[in-house]
């Protein structure tokens, strides 16, 4: 059935456990995976479980189900003891004393509650001379710390022994099987019902189950292994069908199988319901295994007023255990309705909280997922063949086949790629310009509404966080841009201030609210002007201009700046309308030479222009003086801002090391990563680099010791046991006068 199943094309997990339903969602565990699974349709196979026979004496070591012993003697060959004895109420407690036959146990003899219990299991132990006796049960076992004698007895409906029919039997092996409850709690918790089934003695599901919920198998009642298999089929063809697949003819074949299974239900094999308890031994009858409850106390706790099976479970701990009530509800319940009185029916059962199966705290306490963002465009670019890899916690795209002709396309032609992960808050109030002269150390407050200003973000130690731009709308708004990772602290670090300050001042962070497209060439302004009613001209619309407007029927914010060194345009507008812009721009861009392009021709692109890359470039102990910024710390500004004192200390210090781009000759590209040496040692190191096919050269970017910081320096590159020779730059590679991007 695996085999077919996954011929089929079904993902299986194994061995793996449902550990609960959390409406809909339902954690499963395998291996230290927790995986996060929510489907349209469920279909619960969670088969029965073998219930314990109560009786005196019933948790001495040496007392077994069935289902374990054979395990045991059929799976691993091994004999659980020496001589056994057999109580049953199905079918599976004679297979198991067969199971054991074969492994050499002595079966001493069997009490089988049914009154004719037929098959080839019952024939096996008559042909070998074993004892069976009909409507018959264990009534106590006896020993100290081992079993090592059980009384057998025919019994009357409640558990008593019928006058001179007991016989005991020496034995160090007691094999119990009381019948199976169906394991039912996932469908309890998806919020379906149990009624109870007089013929089976347990708790069976509602005919009607939640919406979305089918149930197939052993916890529908069903026993034998062709009503099993024919019910998952019917399970499996209504959940397919309720999804809107299949056709009239699966239709036709689903209502001959439920009228199939109908029939294989009604002849199923025999069994018999035992009492709550078996009367006649002496000693402690434990109802409970997991939490020492014993038959007594629940009594007591029915005479004391807690004759629910709810307060009952508080009062003992009945069901409370490790187990969950998976071998000890089904007895509970008859012994609750034994003393009060009611109906089985009447008593009801409880719900087993989750975790269904025990779990390791590691699997819970640990990551039980790892966060994936995928971009409105992702399909998009699924559909493109994109290489999708991570970044930070997005899924994006590094290249589209062909990084180099991609990089190639934005200079020639024109580029498009989706830069939505990039961070995006709005900062709104009478105070918003002067809250943000307090958090970056340039001056913004004074920025003209329409115009953007790139910015980077210092902390107390004057060390660079995170940089992007900022836009003015109008008097009281400004739109800032972070880096992809540096979202979420950044939004904290501003929330942070801003409760500190009590200025008048809100911020909102539409990261996830607003997609962005990158639009870079130099025909993109041509691409750009035949979706938009906006004027293009590089007059109307400059270098490090901010306008509104619509772009495709799309109202947007087009941001003109420069990331990848060509004419650009950054294009935010609502994620919904993702797809339909990007589709716009491509069509838009066919006969113009554009490409999408991913983040890999990006970084290319960037390093050209020597454009840092915060948190690959920088580390915790960079500051914009070492990181070639000088020009963005303003001390002249009036009032304080966050890292003054600590860039105020710097500035008079002076470079200790600097970020630097540099040049190789032999074609080699460095290791990103690998070490500056000075006189042997190492002294700085590389952080970007790569082959440029525009330049026909290896650019990167490194740091080094300040004396080195300058064009033209010599320096040494040691990378996987070999040394590399590279000469210093301090002016981007290409287009250093910056006229490409401001056309």
């Amino acid at each position: 059935m695996a085999a077919e199943a996954r011929s089929a094309g079904v993902e299986l997990l194994a061995p793996a456990a449902a550990l609960g339903y959390y409406d809909g969602l339902v954690p499963v565990w395998q291996g230290d995976t927790l995986h996060q699974i929510r489907a349209a349709q469920h279909v619960t196979a969670t088969g029965a479980i073998e219930q314990p026979l109560v009786f005196a004496g019933n948790d001495l070591p040496g007392v077994m189900l069935s289902g374990g012993a054979r395990r045991l003697a059929a799976l691993y060959a091994l004999r659980p003891g020496g001589t056994a004895a057999v109580a049953t109420a199905t079918e599976e407690g004679l297979e198991a004393a067969v199971a054991l036959l074969e492994v050499g146990v002595r079966i001493a003899a069997v009490a089988d509650l049914r009154r004719a219990p037929e098959g080839p299991a019952a024939g096996r132990l008559e042909a070998e001379g074993v004892p069976v006796m009909r409507g018959a049960t264990v009534v106590c076992a006896e020993g100290r710390n081992a079993l090592h004698s059980v009384t057998l007895a025919a019994v009357d409906d409640h558990g008593h022994p019928r006058e001179g029919s007991e016989l005991r039997v020496p034995c160090d092996l007691l094999v119990v099987s009381g019948g199976f409850a169906p394991a039912g709690s996932l469908l309890a918790q998806a919020g379906g019902k149990g009624r109870y089934d007089p013929a089976s003695g347990t708790f069976l599901p509602a005919a009607e189950l939640p919406p979305g919920s089918y149930a197939a198998g052993a916890v529908t009642g069903l026993r034998g292994a062709e009503a099993i298999e024919l019910s998952g089929r019917v399970a499996g063809a209504e959940a397919a069908h309720a999804l809107g697949l299949g056709d009239a003819r699966s239709r036709e074949r689903l209502e001959q199988e439920r009228s199939r299974l109908a029939g294989l239900s009604a002849a199923g094999p025999e069994l018999a319901v035992p009492a709550a308890s078996a009367a006649g031994g002496k000693g402690k009858c434990f109802a409970c295994l997991c939490e020492d409850v014993t038959t007594e106390e629940i009594r007591q706790g029915v005479q004391e007023g807690f004759d629910s099976i709810e307060l009952t479970k508080r009062y003992t701990t009945v069901t409370m255990g490790p187990c969950q009530g998976r071998m000890c509800q089904l007895p509970s319940i008859r012994l609750m309705a034994r003393e009060t009185g009611r109906p089985l029916a009447e008593v009801g059962v409880t719900t087993a909280r989750p975790p269904w199966s025990a779990v390791p705290l590691g699997v819970l306490a640990g990551r039980p997922f790892e966060p994936a963002k995928r971009s409105a465009l992702h399909h998009r670019h699924r559909e493109a063949g994109a290489r999708v890899k991570w970044a930070g916690d997005w899924r994006r795209p590094y290249d589209y086949g062909d990084p180099h002709a991609e990089a190639m396309a934005v200079h020639e032609t024109v580029g498009v790629i989706d830069v939505s992960p990039l961070g995006k808050l709005l900062v709104e109030g009478p105070d918003a310009g002067a809250f943000l002269d307090r958090l970056y150390p340039n001056r913004l407050s004074n920025l003209k509404p329409g115009r953007i200003r790139y910015g980077v973000l210092g902390s107390d130690a004057g060390r660079i966080m995170d940089d992007g731009t900022v836009a003015r709308l109008d008097e009281q708004r400004f739109y800032v841009t972070t880096t992809s990772s540096g979202a979420g602290a950044v939004e904290e670090w501003f929330s942070w201030w801003l409760a500190d300050w009590r200025m008048d001042v809100r911020v909102t962070d539409v990261t996830q609210a607003l997609s962005a497209i990158n639009l870079a060439g130099p025909r993109s302004r041509e691409v750009l002007a035949g979706l938009t009613p906006l004027d293009c001209s590089s007059e109307a619309l400059g270098y490090l201009d901010a306008r509104q407007g619509h772009v495709a029927g799309v109202a947007c914010l087009i941001l003109r700046i420069g990331f990848v060194g060509e004419l650009g345009y950054e294009i935010h507008f609502s994620s919904a309308f993702g797809e339909h812009l990007w589709d716009a721009l491509l069509g838009a861009g066919a006969n113009r030479g554009l490409r999408p392009f991913g983040l890999e021709p990006q970084r290319l692109l960037r390093l050209q222009k020597l454009h840092v890359i915060v948190g690959q470039d920088t580390d915790s102990e960079s500051n914009p003086y070492e990181a070639a910024m000088p020009w963005i710390v303003k001390l002249d500004k009036e009032d304080d801002f966050i890292g003054r004192w600590a860039l105020e200390q710097a500035a008079e210090r002076g470079l200790q090391s600097g970020l630097v781009g540099f040049r190789t000759s032999d074609g080699v590209v460095p290791t990103e990563g690998a070490a500056v040496l000075v006189d042997g040692a190492p002294a700085g190191r590389v952080t970007s680099s790569r082959f440029s096919p525009r330049l026909g050269q290896v650019i990167g970017m490194a740091w080094v010791p300040a004396p080195l910081a300058g064009d033209g320096a010599e320096i040494t590159i040691a990378d996987n046991g070999r040394t590399l020779a590279a000469t210093v730059t301090t002016t981007p590679f290409y287009d250093p006068e910056g006229t490409r991007l401001r056309s």
